[in-house]
């Protein structure tokens, strides 16, 4: 992802300003670009497709349609591997999925279905709301950040509804395997507070350490990879969303979405990393009120949740809805019931 964030921008920009054969689609929700600069592409969420661009001329090249909410991209190290992420996991099916192609030819590789963990019941989460992906350096290793969300749990609290997690991939296998043991629940592995939906992460050059961005707590983590034990975690700015680590391994920069900004972090040593500076990046048009009212939807920290372990957002992705049916018995006894969309809902009532 470090080279692949601008170049991508940059890449989409052209197309953009050009008269392309065939239009990158509607919605689009993610970019990525190999390695060696040959190739463009660009997830469709709203249509379920993925198009190929051709940087050289500016074209869609190919535009084939993966279905199931594609979402998050990442390429191999070797330019040979494309990871694509589906972005919800809709009830009853309990296996998150994750898409790999041939990078030059869109043929499939196999899918990986990422299992609730065990003891392989709904208590334990399901993968869910899986943004993107990356591949650790010089590895085949596909590393994807998600929501377990624990939709089977009859007595649904603060602390027993989602979980923060990441699974990690063998993509030379076939077809592409999660690997045995190394599914990291960030929750077990962090000091507290808790952290809450991990939306992106990256890896310095050398595949070492692992950056973690969690958008509802407002912070990222920082792993050794190899051991997947914390370094640190530091705060940001409001919902974090994306990151990319500059090409020596000492800065990290995020992307903070409702702070409008970008945190510029030194990372090397990783014990010391710290945040250098808060880049504004844009200028901001919305009135205060709904400003807030958006910060308060997508942070868990503060009243909004005990100890950062939830916010609106975990069920409600971008406002919309996570694809789940949940069970609400504990206290409201209603039984099933499967999240709705709640953009354009205005004024209502209080729910459960």
């Amino acid at each position: 992802m470090r080279h692949i964030f601008v170049s991508g921008i940059l890449a989409l920009v052209a197309l953009m300003s050009a008269a392309p054969a065939r239009a990158v689609p509607a919605r689009s929700s993610a970019i990525a670009v190999t390695p060696d600069g040959a190739r463009v592409y660009v997830t469709g969420t709203a249509s379920g497709t993925l198009s190929v661009i051709n940087p050289a001329t500016d074209t869609v090249t190919t535009t084939i349609t993966p279905g199931n909410r594609p979402r998050g991209l990442a390429v191999s190290s070797d330019s040979a591997t494309l990871a694509l992420t589906h972005y919800l996991t809709p009830t009853p099916i309990i296996n998150g999925v994750v898409s790999f192609f041939d990078a030059a030819t869109l043929a499939a590789k196999g899918n990986a279905n990422l299992p609730v963990l065990p003891p392989q019941t709904l208590l334990d989460g399901v993968p869910n709301i899986m943004e993107s992906a990356c591949f650790r350096p010089g590895s085949a290793q596909a590393w994807l950040p998600f929501v377990a969300s624990i939709t089977g749990n009859p007595n649904l609290s603060l602390l027993t509804t989602v979980r923060p997690e990441v699974a990690v991939v063998d993509t030379s296998l076939a077809p592409p395997e999660e690997i045995p043991n190394t599914r990291m629940n960030l929750n077990l592995l962090i000091a507290n507070p808790a952290v809450s939906q991990p939306t992106a992460l990256d890896f310095t050059p050398d595949g070492g350490v692992v950056l973690v961005v969690n958008q509802a707590s407002d912070d990222v983590t920082i792993f050794a990879a190899p051991t997947r034990t914390e370094i640190l975690t530091l705060g940001v700015g409001s919902a974090p969303d994306g990151i990319a680590v500059s090409p020596d391994g000492a800065r990290a920069y995020v992307s903070n979405f409702l702070s409008r900004s970008v945190s510029v972090l030194t990372i090397n040593p990783p014990a010391g990393a710290a945040v250098l500076a808060e880049v504004p990046v844009t200028g901001e048009t919305l009135a205060a009120n709904i400003l807030n009212g958006k910060r308060l939807f997508f942070t868990a920290r503060g009243r909004m949740s005990t100890q950062n372990n939830i916010a609106c957002t975990s069920c409600h992705p971008d406002a919309g809805h996570d694809g789940r049916v949940w069970a609400f018995a504990n206290n409201v006894d209603e039984g099933p019931r499967k999240t709705t969309d709640i953009r354009g809902i205005v004024d209502s009532g209080a729910v459960h």
